[in-house]
């Protein structure tokens, strides 16, 4: 069960308006994961004619996991972007990182779960997980055990791809995947092996950019993300 820190001010709610952008609040908060408290960000848009009953602009939400050494606020810029396309995204502070601290203990089971336990517990219904470089640690264990659970995967410049044999069939048949990465990423050849594991694929290089497409490119990037966004929204359950 969610709940909010007493020992830091870390919830809090803010709506943003905008003349020509759906409405959408930012929610700061954690989740009781083992022995932590996972910390997230979370950009809840809203379509302004359903702003009373709460219910999200659409069926899509995304999760960003972030690279080694960096945080949830890597992600900033792209979660308010797309917000104003009326995307609903969480961010999450990966242990270790940001304000979560470390486990006491981590392999590829519990990496696995804590990412299944972060998205059963945001309850959307078509989830897409945004990965970067060795947050594929995280989402490539929970892609073999949990993979259904979501929708999309979009795989920015996986780290050691070509250590993975792929998602079980049920997963490699639902799950969309988007592969992405800079066009100066010397490791760029791993896209073309990451889209051989899934049957519907997209493969995206981005000019002027390494392994940090969001950053480097993030006009670009945020395009892509939507035009994903909306092949995954046009599915039929």
């Amino acid at each position: 069960m969610k709940r909010f820190s007493s020992l830091l001010p870390l919830y809090f709610l803010t709506f943003i308006w905008c003349s020509v952008s759906l409405p959408y609040k930012v929610i700061h908060d954690h989740l009781d994961f083992i022995d932590i408290k996972l910390s997230y960000t979370k950009i809840e848009a809203f379509n302004t004619s359903l702003l009373s009953t709460n219910i999200t602009a659409n069926n899509v939400t995304f999760v960003f996991f972030h690279n080694y050494g960096s945080s949830s606020k890597t992600w900033n810029g792209t979660m308010h972007s797309l917000a104003e396309k009326g995307y609903s995204s969480v961010a999450v502070d990966l242990p270790g990182f940001g304000e979560t601290k470390s486990l006491p203990y981590n392999d590829n089971n519990l990496r696995a779960l804590l990412v299944s336990t972060l998205v059963t517990s945001l309850g959307t219904n078509r989830t897409i997980l945004v990965s970067q470089s060795s947050a594929s640690k995280y989402t490539i264990p929970f892609l073999d055990r949990y993979g259904t659970q979501v929708w999309g995967y979009v795989g920015i410049a996986p780290l050691k791809i070509r250590d993975w044999g792929g998602p079980w069939e049920d997963t490699h048949i639902k799950v969309r995947l988007l592969a992405m990465t800079g066009d100066k990423d010397p490791e760029i050849a791993d896209i073309d092996y990451l889209m051989k594991l899934f049957r519907h694929t997209t493969k995206v290089i981005i000019p002027d950019a390494k392994k940090t497409p969001h950053l480097e490119n993030p006009a670009l990037f945020k395009a892509r993300l939507l035009s994903f966004a909306e092949l995954i929204n046009s599915i039929k359950a």
